[in-house]
């Protein structure tokens, strides 16, 4: 094998390196955006942010976007018991 042709298989290692690192990074910012998109998603519907990790999760994923269609939202109760006048707890300590 000649410098040349080797110079070029190192040439072609780092340059697989360097696609391959960016690939990751892409996907990494990929999945942080849909757990970001989702987590704001519970989030405004009533449920915790945490609730976007079970989006990960086959079938569970499935399973809670079932769940989550169909029952009705804490935020859709909390109105319902505004309009009707029931009285209405506190909110934590340390909220503002």
């Amino acid at each position: 094998m000649s410098t040349q042709a080797f110079a070029r298989t190192i040439h072609m290692t780092e340059a697989a390196s360097l696609a391959l690192l960016l690939t990751l990074l892409l996907a990494v910012g990929a999945l942080l955006l849909a757990l970001f998109v989702w987590g704001m998603i519970f989030r405004r519907a009533g449920y915790s942010f945490a609730m976007a990790l079970l989006m990960f999760i086959p079938l569970v994923n499935f399973i809670w976007l079932l769940i989550f269609a169909f029952s009705k939202w804490p935020v859709q109760r909390e109105l319902e018991a505004y309009r009707s006048g029931a009285p209405r707890a506190a909110p934590p300590a340390g909220r503002p």
